[in-house]
């Protein structure tokens, strides 16, 4: 099995390609132009896409025989009119459109359901990389106090609403 990353920018990433390394698990890299710095990856066997660029993509996919794919990183959102798209990436593109207006959230989910549907396991950085999400609980020796426990409800449930409004 190999897992594609297709990687954005930041330190995720690259923690997930050491632990591939770690565990010897097979992995290819799809750098995103514009969103990931080749130079941080020099020394490792990748592939630099456009962002409309999906039929490469799952061409790169297939030919390495990739079976699970992982997001990671940022990517800072593109204008939508400047996106030069293949065949598939026009058929992605219009559904992300067609979901623009309910959030980032929801382009996200149209991304990672697209790869599924096209046969691919979707990962999450937590399934690579154990204990990179805290446990649940006080992680700290202090522990909150009355005050703190209910500025930390309203914190929740004001999450909570945005969440939902995808703000």
């Amino acid at each position: 099995m190999t897992l594609a990353i297709i990687a954005g920018n930041g330190d995720l990433p690259k923690l997930i390609i050491k632990e591939c390394q770690k565990n010897n698990k097979n992995f290819i890299i799809l750098l995103i132009a514009g969103q990931s710095n080749p130079e941080e990856y020099k020394d490792l066997p990748y592939h630099i896409l456009q962002i409309g660029s999906i039929s490469q993509a799952l061409s790169i996919l297939q030919d390495n025989k990739a079976s699970e794919v992982v997001f990671a990183g940022g990517v800072k959102k593109p204008s939508f009119t400047n996106i030069k798209v293949d065949k598939e990436g026009a058929i992605l593109l219009s559904k992300i459109i067609g979901n623009k207006i309910f959030g980032d959230d929801n382009i996200l989910t149209t991304i990672t359901n697209f790869f599924a549907k096209k046969g691919f396991k979707i990962v999450g950085a937590d399934q690579i990389i154990k204990n990179i999400i805290s446990s649940k609980g006080i992680l700290t020796n202090k522990k909150p106090s009355k005050s703190d426990l209910e500025n930390i409800d309203i914190a929740c449930k004001a999450l909570e609403t945005m969440s939902d409004i995808d703000i």
